[in-house]
């Protein structure tokens, strides 16, 4: 027999304390309510009598056909956690419910979050446009009934690097749908990203590194700042190096800046150029390149389409999208070896991400070869690399 429900105040010191059981409970949950008096008590104490009351007669109309069925959920329910009760389990079934309501598609939800990423590079949008595609069999879903194992299933067979790229992507657009209430819980972080041991980072010779910037001075004038702010500034190739503006260098003092609204952490960040890095850009200004608006004033396609006649032009073999960032980085902090300084020129915020991403040991004579690149002069056409010392 279970225990009968007392609804008795029971005095504490100076006040009386009425213990409300989860049944009569607005929270479902019991409840200890605290009174000045004992009259308070009393009057809150006689209406959840009544209300015990009005439930047992409830109870006693229950209608027999139903009785199979809430037996068998008890059972159900019982059969998972044996101290929970019906209620507890329709509580949980009501707010399930209750999100499936506000949830919305996964193509709406995808939808919502390219519109808030309208500010991002246009290189970045087309990735999470290409991702969008290919999760057809999704659109139509709600995502608060997307699982984990449904991801899971069509992840199979896909290439790891793939696999990373798209769990990433995911999870950034179901925690939009968390915090708006669309789901209750993000289905990615039940999964796991594929290992992949990473390679060293690659990063071209001085000599290679000349040709490119001679083939632009020489056949693709607009292309050169470009070269200039990656390979010797370590400007981002995609989303900075295409978003500078003229204004941001300062010709007097050689130094760049990279404006918070079109870096990746919207975090303001200075570069020094090299002495050498600023003649190139003076060669540039002298031949009548244009110094105002964009520094790089490309399309994506249009980039590509400049980078790959460059690479033909400069013989070289491959010239992967942070190949200039990654061999200015690697032969400054042999230069300089000022780890400090060099995260700050590249806005990074940890020491591992520099290791990880960027670093790579090379030879103190190959570093002052590469920064000592400079223009030809107007009677010679090949470029020459400068006998001073650093």
């Amino acid at each position: 027999m279970p225990k009968p429900i007392s609804l008795k105040p029971i005095q504490e010191g100076d006040r009386f304390r009425l213990n409300v059981p989860a049944i009569l409970s607005p929270s479902g949950q019991r409840q200890r309510l605290y009174f000045p008096d004992i009259e308070s008590a009393r009057i809150k104490a006689s209406e959840l009598r009544a209300r015990r009351h009005n439930l047992r007669i409830d109870a006693s109309e229950f209608p027999e056909m139903l009785k199979p069925d809430a037996l068998r959920a008890i059972e159900l329910i019982r059969s998972v956690d044996p101290d929970a009760t019906l209620l507890e389990a329709a509580k949980l079934f009501v707010n399930s419910a209750k999100v499936k309501a506000r949830s919305i598609s996964f193509l709406e939800l995808f939808d919502l979050y390219l519109s808030l990423k309208s500010d991002r590079s246009e290189s970045y949008r087309k990735e999470l446009t290409i991702t969008k595609n290919r999760l057809t069999q999704f659109h139509d879903q709600r995502v608060c009934d997307i699982a984990p194992e449904d991801i899971e299933t069509f992840l199979a067979g896909i290439s790891p690097a793939s696999r990373n790229a798209i769990l990433r992507y995911l999870k950034a657009i179901f925690n939009v749908g968390r915090r708006r209430g669309y789901l209750k819980s993000n289905p990615i972080d039940a999964l796991e990203m594929t290992y992949r041991p990473r390679k060293e980072v690659t990063v071209l010779k001085p000599e290679e590194f000349g040709r490119m910037l001679k083939a632009a001075l020489e056949s693709d004038l607009s292309l050169l700042p470009y070269l200039v702010v990656c390979g010797y500034a370590g400007v981002r190739p995609e989303g900075e190096a295409t978003r500078l503006e003229w204004r941001d260098y300062d010709w007097t003092e050689g130094k760049l800046e990279i404006r918070p609204e079109i870096t990746k952490n919207n975090q303001r960040r200075f570069v020094e150029l090299e002495a050498n890095a600023c003649r190139w850009l003076e060669a540039y200004q002298s031949r009548g390149g244009n110094i105002s608006g964009i520094l790089a004033p490309f399309t994506e396609k249009e980039l590509r389409t400049h980078r790959e006649s460059n690479r033909r032009l400069a013989e070289i073999s491959h010239w992967g999208g942070s190949l200039l960032r990654h061999s200015y980085a690697s032969y400054w902090c042999v230069l300089h070896d000022n780890v400090d300084r060099l995260l700050f020129m590249l806005g990074h915020s940890s020491l591992e991400m520099l290791r990880r991403h960027y670093r790579r040991a090379v030879p103190r004579e190959e570093a002052i070869k590469y920064f000592a690149i400079c223009p030809p002069s107007e009677t010679s056409n090949v470029v020459a690399f400068s006998s001073a010392s650093v």
